[in-house]
């Protein structure tokens, strides 16, 4: 295991009941949370332009943080709709993939980096996508994980709050400008809302400035840049719309208010 993710280890798994049987590396399995299927994976790092194996330890220890992260992030949401919104949560369910993995989201294409399928109520989680993304952050690598699974689990929040659909009705015959506008939009709301999950997960993430998460989203276009050229990214909101600043601003939103409203 890298130097890196032996220095830290915000995540607190073994708090959090991930046992090390969560993934046998020798098959490497997907492993479904939430009722999610199985099927097996093979690990790669994109690296000097080269998809290269990575090492057996590294994919593991993505699974597990990935998977910690998600547990969390969909306890807290079923807690917060509760409290704050008085109904109940649909949880989302969970794939691990690695390079690209088929999607009813994607079409006849596969689908690359992590993502959420509106069409599955399913988070996809590239372990290549997200180890590339701990090595960019260095010794808050952990936090940066953790933050990337929170965001794409976002996406899930819109859906269960309604804000996919509005954005599907909106984008009907929009404009190209138009729907550029509708992806910011959405892009912004559930940075707002990772932000609301990180103001409540301080204590195991530690405190995440607006900074942190600004660039988190800067390293994740980086990565991103790398995937294969015969897939394609169906969630353009994730990554693409609004500055830096922008997405940062919309995260401290959301993280300082600790609430969801804010976000609406």
């Amino acid at each position: 295991m890298t130097d890196r993710r032996a220095s830290t280890r915000v995540l607190k798994l073994a708090a959090l009941g991930f046992s090390g049987a969560l993934l046998g590396l020798a098959t490497m399995a997907v492993v479904g949370v939430y009722g999610a299927r199985m099927a097996g994976i093979d690990p790669i790092r994109y690296s000097d332009g080269e998809w290269l194996p990575v090492a057996g330890e590294d994919a593991d220890y993505a699974a597990r943080a990935a998977g910690a992260a998600f547990k969390d992030t969909q306890e807290f949401w079923s807690r917060r709709f509760r409290t704050e919104l008085g109904r109940a949560y649909r949880s989302a369910g969970l794939v691990y993939f690695t390079a690209a993995t088929p999607s009813p989201c994607a079409g006849a294409s596969n689908a690359a980096g992590p993502f959420y399928c509106y069409i599955t109520e399913t988070v996809a989680l590239d372990l290549t996508f997200l180890d590339l993304i701990g090595g960019r952050m260095f010794y808050r690598g952990d936090a940066g994980m953790a933050l990337m699974v929170a965001r794409i689990a976002a996406v899930h929040v819109q859906g269960q709050l309604g804000a996919l659909e509005e954005l599907r009705r909106a984008g009907r015959g929009a404009t190209g400008a138009q729907m550029r506008s509708l992806e910011l939009e959405a892009a912004l709301q559930a940075d707002c809302l990772t932000g609301v999950w990180a103001h409540h997960a301080a204590d195991w993430v530690a405190k995440v400035e607006a900074s942190f998460y600004g660039q988190l989203i800067l390293s994740a276009r980086e990565v991103n840049r790398g995937r294969p050229n015969d897939t394609v990214e169906p969630d353009p909101a994730l990554l693409g719309p609004g500055t830096q600043d922008q997405r940062a601003a919309a995260f401290a939103k959301g993280r300082n208010a600790g609430a969801i409203a804010v976000c609406r």
